[in-house]
């Protein structure tokens, strides 16, 4: 994962581990608002979650999303994937 802002933060897309969605992988000092913000940003950006995995422990969010596109198909347009990977990183910093 690559290091954003403070602490052990950090965020990936995959599009190997599974044959049917994006997986977003989050590392993230914990936050009030953080989940909500992350949820917001995909969905503004018309991704669908298919799939939440959230885990919190010791002041660290390390979450797993399972993402479509508006289609349902795995995200792969690289525009899109540019556009997403500048709202997640902003969710997590705001």
């Amino acid at each position: 994962m690559r290091a954003e802002g403070r602490g052990r933060t950090g965020f990936r897309f995959d599009n190997r581990q599974s044959p049917d969605h994006t997986i977003l992988h989050v590392e993230a000092t914990d936050r009030l608002g953080l989940l909500y913000d992350l949820v917001h940003a995909l969905t503004a950006n018309k991704i669908e979650i298919a799939q939440a995995i959230i885990d919190t422990s010791a002041g660290v969010a390390k979450d797993q999303f399972h993402l479509a596109d508006a289609e349902g198909d795995k995200i792969t347009d690289a525009a899109q994937l540019r556009r997403l990977r500048k709202a997640v990183a902003e969710a997590i910093t705001s």
